[in-house]
């Protein structure tokens, strides 16, 4: 049974006024246990207690109110939480508490985030941690480590991901805030499966539902059943995972949450469509789509949407279908939201292939590969992430689950990867195969292949080569140079607080960037050279013949036309610059990745000893 905060004041002796703040602080966090529970109830107790403080005004607890409002209200209506943490602002105005003014800011960003604006909120969640920093406040800084790192795993930037919400999860069991340290294990849970390792995830959430059980926490209960579902569902168990959601389902339609259950019938009309059931799927899916239009929730609206097209495809109604996907890659390319965009560039193809548009198809699958790249290359770094973190194998036993088999973890997310990779490979050969089988004629075929082969070699934004060019070209190379023992040297560049200018400017502005600084590369490379964008802002470049010495001048004048190279069509005067590290060939060297990782340790001194330079790696 749910008590008001008035039976609460009457059980304290308090007889309907509370004078002390103490009592008031202790009613603000029955508030903020009840958003657990109940987000319906927990705004209840919140508006109850601003009544109260009409007698006894406290500009802080007034805005922890706000905040609790705003913090309840994320997944269900971004507005209104976005309305509840700028109130909560305003009341602080009379009397700033540094500490609130920064939480309500954290849940500000949230809010915005999930309304879009994933990119502005990325740079309020940086500011966030810089300023926890300076406060001192470990729990402060851990929430906006936690908040930010929720929103790189979301964006597939992992290894990021992983760092903030380690640091997030080992503060709250320091300081013993147990709700708090749940809720970070449930979202590392969330980052398994988007690595595709269910099993882990499964592992996590089955630990994590009777702690929310135990603590009658039903609405994180629902959440938590909602990812073991999907879990499940990762692995194939397509009918123990339609149970899980019909319960997940339940719980929040007793719960009044109309935009949890939206959760449930879009993953149900999921299950429907896995199931061959597309005529149950569409209901469910259309449903669930009107509630996020209306909450304006752009994640979920584009997730509908490629769902919606699948339903539409299985029922043959193409034409629909194709509209649906496109919208879903147009909103996923917005939010910059590279797994969704992934998988709605790969149904894209298959309906245009369906419609003997095989063309487009083809370059749909090229660019749906550039996004698997992008990925793949944030999971290498992930993996990496975690090798050098530097935990103590007990007491992270002991105290921190969450980072239990990192290894195991890091191979199961790489097989994923090659898996998906051989996928790809099938796919284009498919339909290459589709183009020969549709009665093109052969003079066409032949055009058509050599200009794939071109696109499948370069960087679609800059225009260079990519990175399957420039490794396959340093394969070669190192073969020659096997058989001829001429030198051969790599260069690898950084561009220089490429993300601050990203930030600062927008991506269109670091895509412009990108370009200017690959075409002055071009330019500055020799006739027999190839450089390439490996991912990001780094780029790679392949100098056959050149010794260390050579291939280090050749980076020097690199690192000085970048730094002199105008950037003036985004913002007047504005200039960039690169770190660079060098490093040749050797003959004991087994592959490829023994000269690149050399270079890579050399741009890594280049950078901390204060970019804009060039290091050799020793010969």
């Amino acid at each position: 049974m749910n008590c008001s905060i008035a039976a609460i004041l009457i059980a304290v002796g308090a007889a309907g006024r509370v004078s002390a703040s103490g009592d008031l602080q202790a009613l603000l966090e029955q508030a903020v246990a009840a958003s657990y529970r109940s987000p319906v109830e927990a705004r209840r107790l919140d508006a109850e207690l601003r009544t109260l403080l009409r007698d006894a005004p406290d500009s802080t607890i007034e805005a922890g109110t706000y905040l609790n409002d705003c913090r309840s209200l994320i997944e269900e209506d971004g507005e209104q939480a976005l309305a509840a943490a700028l109130a909560g602002k305003a009341a602080l105005d009379q009397a700033p508490d540094q500490v609130m003014q920064l939480r309500l800011e954290l849940c500000e960003y949230a809010a915005r985030e999930y309304l879009g604006q994933s990119s502005e909120s990325l740079v309020g969640y940086d500011r966030a941690v810089a300023q926890a920093e300076n406060l001192g406040v470990s729990s402060l800084e851990a929430e906006a480590r936690f908040a930010r790192g929720e929103l790189r795993g979301y964006e597939g930037h992992y290894g990021d991901a992983l760092e903030d919400m380690q640091f997030a999860c080992r503060k709250y069991h320091e300081l013993g805030l147990a709700d708090e340290a749940l809720s970070c294990v449930q979202a590392i849970a969330v980052l398994y499966f988007r690595l595709e390792d269910y099993d882990r995830a499964i592992e996590y959430l089955q630990d994590v539902i009777p702690e929310r059980e135990a603590r009658n926490q039903t609405h994180m209960l629902a959440d938590a059943l909602y990812n073991l579902a999907r879990a499940r569902e990762g692995k194939g168990d397509l009918e123990q995972a339609r149970g899980i959601y019909e319960r997940s389902q339940q719980l929040s339609s007793a719960l009044g949450n109309e935009t949890s259950e939206a959760y449930s019938a879009q993953a149900l009309g999921r299950i429907f469509i896995r199931q061959n059931e597309p005529a149950r799927a569409l209901p469910l899916l259309d449903s669930a789509l009107a509630v996020f239009r209306r909450l304006k929730d752009q994640d979920y609206t584009a997730r509908l949407l490629a769902a919606r097209a699948e339903a539409l495809f299985m029922l043959g109604r193409s034409k629909e279908a194709l509209a649906s996907v496109e919208a879903a890659v147009a909103i996923y390319g917005e939010l910059r939201q590279l797994p969704g965009l992934e998988q709605s560039y790969q149904l894209l193809a298959r309906i245009l292939l369906h419609g003997a548009q095989a063309e487009r198809a083809a370059k749909t699958l090229l660019l749906e590969r550039d996004v698997h790249a992008q990925l793949d290359l944030a999971r290498r770094d992930e993996s990496l992430a975690r090798q050098r973190a530097e935990f103590d194998t007990e007491r992270k036993e002991q105290s921190n689950r969450f980072l239990r088999s990192r290894n195991k973890l890091t191979a199961r997310a790489l097989e994923g990867v090659q898996r998906i990779d051989r996928l790809k490979t099938a796919v284009i050969l498919l339909s290459a195969l589709l183009l020969l089988m549709g009665g093109v004629f052969v003079a066409r075929q032949l055009a058509l292949a050599r200009r794939l082969s071109a696109l499948a070699m370069a960087d679609e934004l800059t225009g260079i080569g990519n990175r399957r060019s420039v490794l396959a070209f340093l394969d070669e190379q190192i073969r020659l140079h096997r058989a001829s023992g001429k030198p051969l040297s790599v260069v690898l560049l950084d561009i220089d607080r490429f993300k601050q200018l990203n930030d600062l400017y927008g991506h269109a502005a670091g895509d412009q960037a990108l370009k200017s600084v690959a075409d002055l590369c071009q330019q500055l490379m020799r006739d027999n050279d190839k450089i390439g964008r490996t991912g990001g802002e780094e780029f790679l470049a392949v100098l056959p013949g050149a010794p260390l010495s050579d291939a280090g001048d050749v980076a020097w004048r690199l690192c000085e036309q970048v730094r002199e190279l105008s950037l003036d069509a985004i913002d007047p005067g504005l200039r960039t610059s690169v770190s660079i590290g060098v490093s040749q060939w050797r003959a004991d060297d087994a592959d490829a990745q023994e000269v690149i990782k050399r270079a890579d340790t050399a741009l890594y001194e280049a950078k901390a000893t204060g970019r804009n330079r060039v290091e050799l790696a020793p010969g």
